[in-house]
Order: C-alpha cells, then sequence, then structure tokens
C-alpha cells in the first residue's frame, strides 16, 4: 500500500505545471488547497492528500526548485529518495529532522526539482509550522555536509493551513 500511495504522489508530482506552481487531483487522490512560499527559484508547499487507501488524509511537504546553474544538481531527488540524502527541516532554528516517505523527482521537462514528504495531519512539524516564522530546509549527505539549503518565510501558516482541507 506504502507503494502505491508513494507511486499515486509521484504520478500527482510530475503533473505540476511551473509556471503555476500547482499540483492537481490524480486517480481521486485530492491534493487541496496548497499553502506555499516561495524564495524566487524554489517553493514550498503544504498539501493534503485525500482519500487514500487507508482512508486517512495526509500533509504532502513539497519542495520544488528551477533547475539553474547555481541550483542543486539534477540528481538530487533521486539520491533523497533512495535514503543517500536527507532532507532537514528547521522551524525558527528548531531541527524537526527527516519527516514520513520519501519521494524525489527530476521534472525535465519543466526544469523542476521535487522532493515530498507525506505527514500526518498532527505531525509535530505541522504544528510548529502554524506557530513558526521561518523555515529552512536543508539537503545534508551521509557524512552531515549540507549539499542545497532553502529558506522560507512561514508568515500566515496558521490561517492558510487552516483552510487546506479535503472536500466533503
Amino acid at each position: 500500500m506504502k507503494q502505491l500511495v508513494l507511486f499515486s504522489l509521484a504520478l500527482l508530482l510530475s503533473s505540476v505545471v511551473h509556471a503555476e506552481w500547482t499540483l492537481a487531483t490524480y486517480h481521486g487522490h485530492v491534493y487541496a488547497g496548497e499553502h506555499g512560499r516561495d524564495d524566487g527559484a524554489a517553493r514550498f508547499g503544504v498539501g493534503m492528500l485525500c482519500k487514500q487507501e487507508s482512508g486517512v488524509p495526509v500533509y504532502v511537504l513539497a519542495h520544488r526548485r528551477f533547475v539553474t546553474a547555481g541550483g542543486p544538481a539534477t540528481d538530487l531527488p533521486a539520491r533523497f529518495e533512495s535514503g543517500d540524502v536527507f532532507r532537514e527541516f528547521r522551524i525558527d532554528g528548531v531541527p524537526y529532522g527527516d519527516v514520513g516517505s520519501r519521494y524525489g523527482s527530476h521534472d525535465p521537462a519543466n526544469n523542476l526539482l521535487i522532493f515530498a514528504s507525506a505527514v500526518s495531519l498532527d505531525s509535530p512539524i505541522i504544528q510548529a509550522m502554524r506557530k513558526g516564522g521561518n523555515l529552512k530546509v536543508l539537503y545534508v549527505n551521509r557524512e552531515g555536509h549540507e549539499l542545497y539549503v532553502s529558506d522560507f518565510s512561514l508568515k500566515g501558516s496558521a490561517a492558510t493551513l487552516g483552510q487546506v482541507s479535503c472536500p466533503d
């Protein structure tokens, strides 16, 4: 079942149109009302994957980055998915580690690198996002060296995350 959810998530995320920074509905898996921030070349979004096989909705933490000369390597998403690279979330300096199942993809058609994790609705990282002011997303190798870092403001996250919900 985990592989089916990850496969559905992968297909869902691969349908991203970079000009709109949005996700869509795929095979009944609704990705509802994304909240997100961008730093120009990257976007971090939180959405809700609804009506999974388990019947329990989850939040999807999606980080997308345009491929640029000064950006991360295009193999970084595959290394993230395989476990060779870890992602750490820090909210207002507090580390939350690497969370949830992993999905990574390089979408050459849209020049995007896509990283995603699914977390429960009551996850500590979601609670922190509702209260936080600054999110730092770090990608590190097994030796602990930073490979890529992105910073995002969480201003307005509490109100916007409160509006992210699955349709009835």
